[in-house]
């Protein structure tokens, strides 16, 4: 018997007892896989949920308004002297409230009430060479009827008493002069407030004209707001506006409306009269609050429902129905599409937004950080 034969025998026979096991082990991998694929295919798809907006259409939008003004009291003034002169004492000072017409403030009159004291000696005199003027001229009327007095010596006293009668009454306005200095050297509140800067000390030599203290009325306050000029063709003097300081608000009545545009802010200057209760500092920057109605065709959405886009441009996630043969029929599915849309205005809260939309439409009201363009999601209840 050949030995060949015999071996090749022998060694087929170690090869299909080697290869039993790899192809039960393959048979057992093909059968469970068969099974997990079965299952997979019965198990649903987990898929997000939506909150979701329909796109109502507007043909306009109100928009409000806040333009920038400041408090201001009713009257505020640099109070000085007339005249100038030395400041003999300073009777306020900053913080200080005063009524109308009480003492701010002197001057030193030294000099004014020598200059009156010599006017009154050269009034006496004035005084007593015109009495004996009329004296004398008396007299020489009475020689004249008798023939003792020449009409050339009549005209020479009644030409001097005219003289002393002018000068008289020069001394007298010169008297009154010194006197009016004298009353200006008093510096008295021009109406009642609450001095805000002293400019001079007692010493100190003041010019004519210039402040000595910063006086500002107390009661009721008045603010000052530029308007834009198309912003002012609603505003009349006795409407009632909302305005707003730090975080409280107020109603205010229009007093009047500027004639001019200033150069550089180029508004108008609307002044308001401020409630009583109002309890601002002149100075403060205060809020007018207005409400306008702007022509435009568009949609009011959170401002949660937009995200960036590309190139500058914004974008809101439609939710489109899904007609997939993935997802089970019972099941009412909607794809993620993105659109392109313009912001026309923006609140806190909310955008007006137009653009590659249509009335009708659904699209997604928030959380767009969680959802991409094409993704399968299902609306949630609310919405």
């Amino acid at each position: 018997m050949p030995i060949t034969p015999f071996f090749q025998s022998a060694r087929s026979s170690r090869v299909a007892l080697l290869s039993a096991p790899i192809l039960l082990l393959l048979v057992a991998l093909w059968a469970k896989a068969s099974i997990s694929a079965g299952d997979a295919s019965e198990k649903p798809i987990y898929l997000h949920t939506a909150a979701h907006l329909t796109l109502v259409k507007k043909t306009d939008r109100q928009v409000k308004r806040r333009y920038t003004g400041v408090v201001s009291a009713r009257q505020h003034a640099d109070v000085g002297f007339e005249l100038g002169g030395k400041v003999a004492r300073v009777l306020v000072d900053e913080g200080d409230i005063v009524l109308k017409g009480a003492l701010l403030a002197e001057l030193d009159v030294e000099l004014l009430n020598i200059e009156k004291r010599r006017l009154n000696a050269q009034l006496v005199e004035t005084k007593a060479r015109l009495n004996l003027s009329r004296n004398s001229l008396k007299r020489q009327r009475s020689l004249k009827q008798s023939g003792f007095s020449s009409a050339q010596r009549l005209d020479e006293l009644s030409t001097e008493k005219q003289s002393l009668e002018a000068k008289l009454v020069q001394l007298e306005a010169a008297q009154s002069a010194v006197q009016s200095r004298i009353g200006k050297a008093v510096l008295k509140a021009p109406f009642s407030g609450v001095v805000t800067r002293r400019f001079a000390d007692q010493g100190s030599v003041a010019g004519a004209g210039l402040a000595i203290v910063r006086l500002q009325q107390q009661g009721q306050m008045e603010a000052y707001v530029g308007v834009p000029v198309k912003g002012i063709e609603k505003l009349l003097p006795g409407l009632v506006m909302s305005v707003q300081l730090h975080d409280e608000i107020f109603d205010a009545v229009v007093l009047a409306i500027g004639a001019d545009i200033h150069p550089v802010t180029r508004t108008v200057s609307v002044r308001l009269a401020l409630p009583e209760a109002f309890k601002g500092i002149d100075g403060d920057l205060i809020y007018l609050n207005v409400e306008e109605t702007v022509q435009g065709e568009g949609y009011w959405v959170p401002v949660g429902a937009i995200t960036d886009g590309v190139r500058g441009m914004w974008r809101a996630y439609a939710l489109v129905p899904n007609s997939s043969e993935a997802i089970a029929a019972t099941t009412s599915t909607f794809k993620i599409e993105a659109r392109d849309i313009q912001v026309e205005y923006a609140s806190e809260s909310h955008v007006f937004i137009k653009g590659a939309i249509e009335p009708g439409e659904i699209i997604v009201d928030g959380g767009l950080h969680r959802f991409a363009p094409g993704q399968t999601v299902l609306l949630s209840d609310k919405g």
